[in-house]
């Protein structure tokens, strides 16, 4: 990372080979730019780490799969889909859960919700961090 938020934005967007998302929009924190950047970090992600019997799977089942894993202590849950298994607000409260969980150990998270909780990166990255502890450095500084 060179210190310079468009250079760096520009860099993030070829990693993950996004050529869709406009570096600007990325640069100004464009809500749409954003959320494609996450996607796509996400995906960039899965194609590299995932488990080898999974990785050729289709990335959404994956993570259906993994949200019946994560809710399947939880009677209220039933994920079927991604738009009326959520409604209710049972499934998203149970991975919240889950994510408190898992980064419970890490000092300056807090996972109250699914927005102010991961603006700034940090809870996405002590996940990433909790499961493959290699690819997040925490003792650098960016």
């Amino acid at each position: 990372m060179t210190g310079n938020r468009y250079e760096d934005c520009c860099a993030i967007l070829t990693a993950i080979n996004d050529t869709k998302t406009p570096p600007q929009e990325f640069v100004d924190s464009t809500q749409k730019a954003v959320m494609a950047v996450w996607w796509n970090l996400v995906q960039a992600f899965w194609k590299r780490y995932s488990p080898d019997p999974i990785r050729e799977e289709k990335l959404t089942e994956a993570i259906k799969q993994w949200c019946l894993e994560v809710t399947r202590d939880y009677d209220a849950v039933s994920v079927c889909d991604f738009t009326s298994s959520w409604r209710d607000g049972y499934a998203f409260n149970s991975i919240k859960q889950w994510c408190l969980e898992v980064t419970r150990d890490y000092d300056a998270v807090s996972v109250c919700d699914f927005t102010s909780s991961w603006r700034d990166g940090y809870a996405f990255n002590c996940l990433l961090h909790s499961f493959e502890y290699v690819t997040v450095n925490f003792l650098k500084s960016y």
